[in-house]
């Protein structure tokens, strides 16, 4: 047990021991006595015990510690890293292992720190790789569809119901909610679009275009050159026709009338701009 008294407190003891003066009459008992009963009257006197701690306590606080310190650790160490890219822009990443990823617009990407021990990203959008020789590497597009490489350059479109890969050096393992899996050699794409899987090889070269800004198409749904063009200039399109009409065709991001020009023309089409909106009409 100990006693414990404030500044203030031992002060006011201090200055009553100092103005106080031993009558010669009195014995030094009653000087005590006394002097006892002011500091009962003019001090407050606070007791503390100290707690004893078991030692199982302690060391179960310090497991607690510990597995704070761990959650810690692991939440830095293996956090994911998301990139979600806008309307009109385009993003080149390097991943920690060196691989380059070049992404389209409107294009989610996601990965973990911990990417160099294990080397998968997923993809929501279009992303061109370039993977660095080593581990197996992953896209994951979600569901089944996924890519395996080792080190290759290969170009991944996942938006919607359409998933379409293009391998465009060594090789790449491509599995789809449609077939279990299927390889790819240079100069070679698959698409998988709502009916159909496609192994072509005449077509590749120009699917990597996109990232100096040319978009080619060869028996394009029309719907999906507009949805391109949303993306690539931030405008909505209105687009009213319950017949599939399908481009063949090119466009450059340069100007939005110059692209709408390319791809209307020859479907016969009209359009007309209203700031972000674009109204096609149908003739």
């Amino acid at each position: 047990m100990k006693i414990e008294l404030e500044d203030k407190e031992f002060e006011k003891i201090l200055k009553n021991i100092s103005e106080y003066t031993v009558p010669q009459a009195r014995t030094q008992e009653d000087v005590w006595l006394e002097l006892s009963k002011r500091m009962k009257s003019e001090t407050h006197i606070t007791i503390v015990t100290k707690k004893k701690f078991p030692l199982l306590k302690i060391a179960t606080l310090l497991v607690a510690a510990s597995i704070i310190v761990m959650i810690g650790v692991w939440f830095f160490t293996f956090k994911n890293i998301n990139y979600q890219i806008t309307s009109t822009e385009t993003l080149n990443i390097t991943l920690p292992d060196n691989s380059i990823v070049i992404a389209n617009a409107n294009t989610q990407i996601s990965y973990s720190s911990s990417l160099l021990s294990d080397r998968q990203v997923k993809l929501k959008g279009e992303a061109y790789f370039k993977v660095e020789k080593g581990g197996k590497f992953i896209v994951d597009c979600g569901g089944l569809n996924r890519v395996e490489v080792v080190g290759t350059e290969f170009n991944v479109f996942s938006r919607d119901s359409i998933f379409e890969v293009t391998c465009f050096s060594g090789k790449v393992l491509v599995t789809t909610n449609k077939i279990s899996k299927v390889e790819l050699k240079a100069g070679e794409m698959i698409n998988e679009s709502k009916t159909n899987v496609i192994k072509d090889s005449t077509t590749y070269a120009k699917k990597m275009s996109w990232i100096h800004g040319e978009f080619y198409y060869n028996d394009v749904e029309i719907r999906q050159i507009f949805a391109e063009i949303e993306r690539q200039y931030g405008v909505t399109i209105e687009y009213n026709s319950n017949s599939d009409r399908f481009y063949s065709g090119y466009f450059r991001k340069d100007n939005l009338e110059n692209t709408l020009t390319l791809v209307c023309t020859p479907m016969n089409f009209q359009y007309k701009i209203e700031g972000k909106k674009v109204i096609i009409i149908n003739q």
